[in-house]
């Protein structure tokens, strides 16, 4: 693992997270919590002890965001990273050759309905045996056998409810919150130009289509570094007076 802020943030290869992955949905295991990590939910898990609580307790707490893979390659450290778009898709992939049952919690009032996500899983994964629940945050989840559990409602609110909710799927393998990951897929928002996926830049993409977040866009550009730094300084000034 590779600490950041706190955070323990798994290390290993992309081949080795998705043979985790694999390995639970065959071996029917307890279900495994996924969190995607990017500098925004670093800084929130700072601030908030109950969130970063909800966090710590993840099976596993990947690297989602160029500002948390550059703030490893600082300390020395290289991690893969993983955003929740190419999981989700692994995901869904896995799920339509298996014949893994999947539900999909949607947030409620959010970019996609349900009508749209049918129509659009229908079409990219005929074979794809899945269930929609179109909840709040704050709302119980329903019954449920799936194997995969996807909700939507973006952090910090996906993690506090999957957390609410884990003992409700028993039956699953896979927990994980994908934030706005299917409104692309289903077209709910226009993909990312290749080139700023390639090199990271996927937020001035969102920043772009959706200026609302410009807040969540300055915490990761312009605060998360700072903090990062100071928090870098007082650690290394911590252990030289130790």
């Amino acid at each position: 693992m590779t600490r950041i802020l706190g955070m323990d943030i798994f290390n290993g290869s992309r081949e080795d997270f998705y043979s985790r992955l694999d390995r639970s949905l065959k071996a029917k295991s307890a279900p495994i919590l996924i969190a995607t990590v990017n500098p925004e939910i670093l800084l929130l898990a700072k601030r908030d002890p109950s969130y970063k609580k909800i966090l710590d307790s993840a099976d596993l707490r990947v690297c989602d965001g160029i500002g948390v893979k550059l703030a490893a390659l600082l300390l020395g450290r290289e991690l893969c990273r993983l955003t929740g778009r190419e999981i989700l898709n692994w995901l869904l992939d896995q799920a339509a050759k298996n014949k893994y049952r999947l539900l999909i919690v949607l947030k409620k009032s959010g970019l996609l309905n349900q009508e749209t996500l049918n129509a659009c899983l229908h079409g990219k994964y005929p074979e794809l045996d899945f269930g929609v629940q179109t909840l709040s945050p704050s709302e119980k989840a329903g019954g449920s056998s799936a194997q995969i559990v996807i909700t939507t409602f973006g952090a910090p609110e996906q993690e506090m409810w999957i957390s609410a909710n884990r003992d409700s799927f028993t039956n699953s393998s896979i927990l994980i919150g994908v934030g706005g990951a299917l409104d692309v897929l289903c077209g709910s928002l226009p993909n990312p130009p290749a080139k700023l996926s390639k090199f990271g830049l996927e937020w001035l993409w969102r920043v772009v289509i959706q200026p609302k977040r410009w807040r969540r866009i300055v915490n990761a550009v312009l605060v998360f570094p700072i903090v990062f730094t100071i928090n870098v300084i007082s650690n290394k000034l911590r252990y030289e007076k130790n």
